[in-house]
């Protein structure tokens, strides 16, 4: 059935769609075929030289039929619904295409995050689907709100907002400029592009702190940051100032391959010489 379907389409001619619509008239593509054998002619019948009518079946546009589709479904029902319905009914048609294109119409209409959830939930495979997933990212933004953010990468971790999401929370952490808040940001997404930011600015703030117990830290935590350098030189700025062979054996101990550890060697020979 698939491969006559391709054939048929690369075909493009009303005797191939009549051929596939009397040959496969259970067919997942038969609304399609139907719709595109139409084009060509929509008085046309399929069947010819019987009395088989396809009227109930006939559409002229999907947005004239899913305006009539529409219109059967009771006034007073919730719109939302009525094309949830519609949907289901018409799965993998044009019209259904049409009708989903609505729905979100109608979620933006309401502009809730709950809303466009549902939608994404429902719909994951549409078309529509990275609109709404924008606008829901939209709403993320005007909230301002780190567990806001938080949902919403943790429910799309995989979609192309998901670093947009990230970067919008990092901007909340930075306001706050906290090192617990960094720490935080940093557990959460160490490895997103933005990571590096948040490590230099909590970075700044031990510079400011200017003490031998954060640096430490500081390396302890991020081993392989660029700042490596400068917080070990830090530290040895400190162990410079008190001047005391322990405080160079420690150094030297503690990290073997620095550069400064040279340096310290010299001190102690110095010291005791």
């Amino acid at each position: 059935e698939d491969l006559y379907w391709e054939k048929v389409l690369s075909i493009n001619q009303p005797s191939a769609y009549r051929f596939f619509l009397t040959k496969f008239p259970e067919s997942r593509f038969f609304a399609e075929a139907h719709y595109r054998f139409l084009q060509f002619d929509p008085k046309s019948r399929i069947f010819e030289g019987d009395d088989y009518d396809l009227k109930a079946h006939e559409w002229t546009t999907p947005e004239e039929e899913l305006a009539k589709a529409a219109a059967a479904y009771p006034q007073q029902q919730d719109p939302i619904v009525r094309y949830h319905q519609l949907i289901q009914k018409y799965q993998g048609t044009p019209l259904a295409h049409n009708a989903t294109k609505i729905l979100l119409d109608y979620y933006k209409m309401e502009n809730t995050a709950g809303g466009y959830v549902s939608f994404i939930s429902t719909y994951p495979e549409s078309a529509h689907a990275g609109e709404a997933l924008a606008a829901l990212l939209a709403i993320t933004h005007e909230q301002k709100k780190i567990e806001t953010y938080d949902e919403f990468i943790q429910r799309y971790p995989d979609s192309r907002l998901a670093q947009q999401a990230i970067a919008g929370e990092y901007q909340l952490y930075k306001k706050q400029n906290t090192l617990q808040g960094y720490e935080e940001f940093l557990r959460k997404y160490s490895t997103a592009p933005v990571s590096a930011q948040a490590i230099a600015s909590m970075f700044t703030l031990y510079q400011k702190q200017n003490e031998v117990s954060g640096y430490e830290k500081f390396l302890t935590l991020y081993p392989n940051a660029e700042q490596v350098d400068e917080a070990i030189a830090a530290i040895y700025r400190s162990v410079r100032k008190e001047d005391i062979i322990p405080g160079y054996q420690f150094f030297m101990r503690k990290y073997p391959n620095a550069r400064e550890s040279l340096d310290a060697l010299k001190q102690i020979q110095r010291i005791a010489f």
